[in-house]
């Protein structure tokens, strides 16, 4: 096996850099959709990190089923900001999505965990952003409320 001998902050340490389709040569919309989320009033991630709109984008395109697409541009956010936890997220996405435990073992690579909630973020960022800036077309009075009834929708998937 090419990784026995290595330990867990060998693995830690391969942790790339994460696009989210908005970094340099990226998708405008994906880079304003992600700015307008973690800085516009209206958005219940106002004052979060890049990262916390990733990983909810992640689950919420997970859960929907939603077709992975690979984000354009250069990877933009840090290693650093995923933190133990976050990635135990990752992890267990990719383990759903490929059905195979071995995945958490790479992270990087076109076939690494990391590619795995690049591609479920970025086909959901837009939805979700416009679902939060519309308040889902006016039926709701405020983005925490649009989050809700999207965490509502991921809970009822599982069933």
């Amino acid at each position: 096996m090419a990784n026995e001998g290595r330990s867990p902050a060998d693995i830690e340490i391969e942790f790339p850099l994460v696009n989210f389709g908005g970094g340099k040569n990226g998708d405008e919309k994906a880079k304003t959709a992600m700015f307008d989320l973690t800085h516009e009033t209206y958005s219940p991630f106002n004052g979060c990190q890049n990262w916390q709109v990733f990983i909810f984008c992640c689950t919420y395109g997970f859960a929907h089923k939603k077709v992975k697409k690979t984000p354009p541009g250069a990877p933009a956010m840090p290693a650093s900001a995923f933190k133990s936890e976050t990635r135990d997220v990752m992890r267990a996405i990719a383990i759903a999505d490929t059905e195979n435990l071995r995945i958490i073992k790479k992270a990087s690579g076109k076939d690494g965990y990391v590619r795995i909630c690049e591609e479920y973020a970025y086909s959901a960022l837009i939805e979700v952003y416009n679902r939060i800036k519309s308040l889902d077309d006016g039926k709701v009075k405020s983005g925490e409320e649009v989050v809700n009834k999207m965490i509502k929708e991921m809970e009822a998937s599982r069933s």
